[in-house]
């Protein structure tokens, strides 16, 4: 495996026509929740473990849905590139919080994205969102 690239699972949780993106680490950046994978996880594993740590709700495997492989310059680590499979959360349990690392949960449709710095993976999956109707 190419030790420059950074392989990461990524949520996408939509509520309201709205989807979820964090901010955290003093970053200006919004990005897709999730996170790296752990030593023997699959990308399902470390997004389920990823959203409980980070936003404190429950999702089991048979409630997400793999929409695609994205890769694009990391934007915390600009040397290194990251490469996320993303998946769309359609169930969870248990309100969303921030847990310590984070700084700010952004709720997003086409009225507000262009207002924020977010991530290309971002900027990529956004239009897929809206084409499927899943977003406002």
């Amino acid at each position: 495996m190419n030790s420059d690239i950074i392989l990461k699972a990524g949520g996408i949780i939509i509520k309201d026509k709205k989807f979820a993106l964090e901010r955290h680490g003093g970053k200006d950046v919004y990005i897709l929740p999730g996170g790296k994978l752990e030593h023997g996880e699959s990308f399902e594993q470390a997004l389920i473990r990823e959203l409980m740590e980070e936003f404190g709700i429950e999702v089991l495997i048979k409630d997400i849905e793999k929409i695609g492989d994205f890769e694009s310059r990391a934007v915390h680590i600009p040397d290194k590139r990251v490469k996320v499979t993303a998946f769309i959360v359609k169930k969870w349990k248990n309100e969303i919080v921030l847990d310590d690392g984070l700084e700010e949960i952004l709720w997003v449709n086409t009225l507000n994205i262009n207002e924020f710095k977010v991530s290309p993976i971002v900027k990529e999956i956004f239009p897929l969102l809206v084409s499927r109707g899943l977003i406002d």
